[in-house]
């Protein structure tokens, strides 16, 4: 089943950018888009030993028009992609194509208070810093996906006497989300929202 949905006034996107403007000085910006980009994207959660498989794909593009205030207008593309039984196939289908409505990027956020780590921390291999007392984040090496290379950050806190996997997020600094984030539960992922293709 595709799900498609055209909007003209880059309201989500430019929510998105306002929200995390305010977290960032220097560091990597998370979803400071340009246009003229797209991204397709494989989203995985597991639940109860299963997993499920969904792609979304967002298309970004540049207008060359502005609105009444002179604010430059972008056409924001979106689409997603799932299997579901035929039994599904039923009143909820239109409804999950209004919920599916910027979904791609609502997927792919990064829990804000790690997105504040990323703005005090150099992007480097052998980088690791205190975070805000509850754990550390560090960056072991760099990893290949989707072609581009990324910074790995591992997010980990402390359980009592141990330490657990809390986060994992790809960065490659000149791109407006993450490669790869995966979200752990007591070690285990949980959710995996991965970046398959981009061009841009």
């Amino acid at each position: 089943m595709r799900q498609q949905q055209r909007n003209h006034s880059f309201f989500i996107i430019l929510t998105l950018a306002m929200f995390t403007s305010t977290l960032f000085g220097q560091g990597w910006k998370p979803y400071d888009f340009k246009g003229d980009e797209a991204y397709e994207i494989r989203v995985e959660t597991f639940k109860k030993g299963e997993r499920e498989t969904s792609y979304y794909s967002v298309d970004i593009r540049k207008t060359g028009e502005e609105d009444e205030n002179g604010e430059e207008l972008f056409d924001v593309t979106y689409s997603s992609q799932v299997k579901i039984r035929k039994s599904q196939l039923n009143a909820g289908v239109p409804t999950n194509l209004l919920q599916s409505y910027g979904s791609s990027f609502a997927m792919a956020l990064v829990n804000p208070l790690l997105n504040m780590a990323f703005s005090q921390m150099e992007m480097k291999v052998g980088e690791k810093m205190s975070f805000y007392g509850l754990g550390f984040v560090e960056i072991p090496e760099k990893v290949n996906i989707a072609g581009r290379e990324g910074y790995r950050c591992l997010f980990k806190r402390k359980n009592g006497e141990e330490v657990e996997m809390f986060s994992e997020v790809v960065v490659d600094p000149t791109l407006a989300i993450p490669l790869r984030t995966i979200v752990y539960d007591k070690g285990e992922p949980k959710t995996i929202v991965e970046i398959e293709r981009y061009s841009g």
